[in-house]
């Protein structure tokens, strides 16, 4: 972006460059409301010249008529881009603020946010980055996917299809699983499944003479000692499954880098405690231990790694997990060390292992209501909410700071750069026109 300044105001809002109009390929506008309800007659693959109340800001500059534009709706119906086309009047001041004239036209098909956060390019963009940015948002040409991506898809506007810059066509994870919305519902399913385990241990604790939950470490319920062997073991298994599709299908949601070493982590977390189930601790014991440790530390290192995935979406969730995860990992290392603190070396191991599929049914929750109505960004009307009026606040502060700070960096570059001036002869310590023997004697200016 050239020289534009970089400003940081934090973790959630993230990098926030000022914007040059090379920088912009596509304005994004944001809406709660749905087309239906933006205009009635509205209909699919047909245009609508409209009004959209923005944000002041300096952006509004760039916002010059002929540029392109997408409609992008939050909330929990269908959050995406339900609309494109261009910018048709700049921005003047109207009865609520700055409204900004458009012509769009409504798209057959939604592009889903989820395909969006699934595509390599598009996931960048400044609406999913930060979304409690300032509207309008922008997609730039390099979070922008090609033309090609987008003209195969239903319902286009041929205006839309020679910018090419609106959102992809719907990617897919293989050539078989999609990115629908659905695949949250499920994702965040197989993870609050992963409760199941309290379930089966309790009824395989039930089932076994003299257990101690305390004394007794979890291995022991799916041994040939253990009635319920075969439904213990079977737990572990299943346990192990439900972590693998939960990563599988929530792996849109896990973004950055947080995301990517999270899926890693938990792939390796399930395999463990399936070998758990495979291979009992009283067969193949090395086997058992080393997958069961896998299963400990992976599991809890995976969950710090999910909170700081989830954190931009829901600091209190992401802060919930940090913690999980955290307790997580120093239980397992006291358990590794035998170290038990009076909770017997069955209550340790319990505290390293239910972590594990507590913050796993929290993140499932959370991210199965992975909808844009979490941050609440517009109101129906397309004004901004009381959040985004606080974010954009704090960004414009922000920006202010930097822009005094570049002011302040140019002044004292100049400064350096001036010629310094001739220095002036000072003047000697002894008055030459000062006569001792005359002290009254008249002195030459």
């Amino acid at each position: 972006m050239g020289d534009a300044a970089v400003v940081r105001p934090g973790w959630l809002a993230g990098p926030v460059p000022r914007l040059e109009p090379g920088d912009v390929a596509c304005w994004v506008l944001k809406s709660r409301a749905a087309p239906a309800e933006i205009d009635p007659g509205w209909a699919p693959g047909a245009d609508s010249a409209l009004d959209r109340c923005v944000r002041r800001s300096y952006r509004l500059a760039l916002m010059t008529p002929g540029r392109p534009c997408l409609l992008w709706v939050s909330g929990a119906h269908q959050p995406g881009v339900h609309a494109l086309g261009e910018v048709t009047a700049a921005a003047v001041e109207g009865a609520g603020g700055p409204v900004v004239g458009v012509r769009l036209t409504r798209l057959a098909e939604p592009v889903a946010r989820a395909e969006l956060l699934a595509h390599p390019a598009a996931r960048d963009a400044e609406v999913l980055r930060m979304p409690a940015g300032s509207n309008p948002s922008w997609l730039s040409p390099r979070s922008t996917p090609p033309s090609s991506t987008w003209s195969a898809r239903p319902g286009a506007a041929r205006r839309v299809r020679e910018t090419g810059t609106p959102p992809p066509a719907q990617p897919r994870l293989g050539r078989w699983l999609p990115v629908t919305d659905s695949r949250y519902r499920w994702g965040g399913l197989s993870w609050v499944l992963t409760l199941q385990f309290f379930v089966v241990e309790a009824i395989a604790a039930a089932r076994y003479g003299g257990y101690s939950y305390s004394a007794d470490v979890i291995s022991d319920l799916g041994t040939a000692d253990s009635a319920a062997r075969l439904l213990m073991n079977g737990s572990f298994v299943v346990q192990g499954l439900l972590i693998a599709a939960g990563v599988l299908l929530l792996g849109p949601g896990l973004a950055g880098n947080g995301g990517r070493l999270a899926r890693v982590l938990l792939v390796l977390a399930g395999l463990g405690v399936l070998l758990v189930g495979l291979f009992p601790s009283d067969g193949v014991t090395a086997v058992h231990q080393v997958a069961a440790g896998v299963h400990l530390v992976a599991g809890s290192i995976g969950l710090i790694a999910v909170a700081y995935a989830v954190r931009p979406r829901s600091e209190g969730i992401g802060t919930t997990l940090a913690v999980l995860g955290l307790v997580g990992v120093i239980a397992t290392i006291f358990f590794g060390s035998a170290v038990f603190l009076g909770l017997g070396e069955g209550g340790m191991e319990r505290v390293a292992a239910y972590v594990i599929p507590i913050g796993l049914a929290v993140a499932g929750v959370a991210l199965w209501r992975q909808k844009d109505d979490w941050l609440a960004l517009t109101n129906p009307d397309g004004t901004p909410s009381r959040r985004q009026l606080r974010e954009d606040a704090r960004l414009e502060r922000a920006q202010r700071a930097a822009e005094r700070d570049a002011a302040l960096e140019a002044a004292a570059r100049r400064a350096a750069e001036r010629p310094a001036a001739p220095a002036r002869p000072t003047p000697a310590e002894d008055d030459d026109d000062f006569d001792p023997d005359d002290p009254w004697a008249p002195r030459r200016r």
